[in-house]
Formats: structure tokens, C-alpha cells, sequence
């Protein structure tokens, strides 16, 4: 019986391990501060935060991946509410934007996200990562990982919830760390 139980016990944590390999995850890479939040809201008082768009691994046109991913940015933006451009001559203040990469490839480093970054290829097999960051200029000022099995949808709900929850980490309020 106790053999029993612990085969069991051994298969269900098996099975948690790899229900959690193909959950949604991120981690916040980088937070500059009390300053982070103060260089968002002078971003959009005057109207669009710019979401730069790198890479679409998804079955729609560019133009349509880059607004599903501004989008779920100003979806999950739950403390502050914003509206999103991904044309660079519509945002209020180009200087600022949050930078999105599909696909950055594992040597992508974060602190080179705000200047010319491009997807680096074909991701881990059944993989979709995002790297994010906000910049102004050139700096990052926060910055974060994400990845989720493979979809042909942007606007597949762990897709949004995912980006969401990365818009937070990287433009989070409470510098209490």
C-alpha cells in the first residue's frame, strides 16, 4: 500500500512539474526606481504610450501582431490607465516607449533592449519569449522575461495575460524592494 501511495505521489509531482514548464511565466530583470513611474506618467499625459513591436511569430500581419501586443500592454496596466500607439510619430513623447521582442533569443541582454534589437530567430520548439523593457532614449529603465508555449494567436488570452503582467513588472510603482 505505502508503495502504492508513493508512486502516486511520485506521478502527481511529475505531472505539476511539467504542467508548470508549459504555464505562462516572467521575471522582473530590472527596476530603476521611484523614477520609472514618474517617467510613465510625463509619457502619456499628452496622449499614446509608443509600444515598439520586434518579431511576429504569429499567423497575422505585423501591423496586427504590434496592435494585439499595445493592446494587452494597456490591458494590463492596471494602476495607471494609458492608451497605446505602436506608430512612433502618434506617441505624445517618442522619447519614452516600452520595447516588445518576440523571440530575443537566450543571449539577449536586457540592457541593450532600448536600442536596435531584432528577434534573434527560431525560439526553444513550442517556446514564445518576450523580452520588455521601458526606455527612455536609449536607457532602459525596467525590464523583464516572459515565455509561454507556442501560439498563432495574439490575442490568445495567456498571450495577454502574460504581457500584462510583464507591463507591470517592468513599470511597477512600488519601489519598496
Amino acid at each position: 500500500m505505502l508503495k502504492r501511495l508513493l508512486g502516486l505521489g511520485g506521478a502527481l509531482a511529475t505531472g505539476l512539474l511539467a504542467a508548470c514548464d508549459e504555464a505562462p511565466q516572467s521575471q522582473q530583470l530590472f527596476l530603476e526606481g521611484a523614477g520609472t513611474w514618474s517617467y510613465l506618467v510625463d509619457a502619456v499625459k499628452d496622449g499614446p504610450l509608443w509600444v515598439d513591436v520586434a518579431g511576429n511569430p504569429f499567423a497575422v500581419a505585423d501591423a496586427d501582431a504590434a496592435r494585439a501586443m499595445a493592446e494587452a500592454v494597456e490591458r494590463g496596466m492596471t494602476a495607471l490607465k494609458i492608451t497605446t500607439t505602436t506608430d512612433r510619430a502618434a506617441a505624445a513623447r517618442p522619447m519614452y516607449r516600452l520595447k516588445v521582442v518576440l523571440n530575443p533569443g537566450p543571449s539577449a541582454n536586457f540592457r541593450k533592449l532600448c536600442q536596435e534589437m531584432a528577434p534573434a530567430g527560431p525560439p526553444p520548439e513550442g517556446k514564445l519569449e518576450i523580452l520588455m523593457g521601458f526606455c527612455v532614449e536609449d536607457e532602459v529603465r525596467g525590464a523583464a522575461r516572459g515565455s509561454l508555449p507556442t501560439t498563432d494567436n495574439p490575442r490568445a488570452e495567456p498571450l495577454v495575460q502574460l504581457i500584462g503582467r510583464m507591463t507591470r513588472q517592468v513599470l511597477a510603482r512600488n519601489t519598496d524592494r
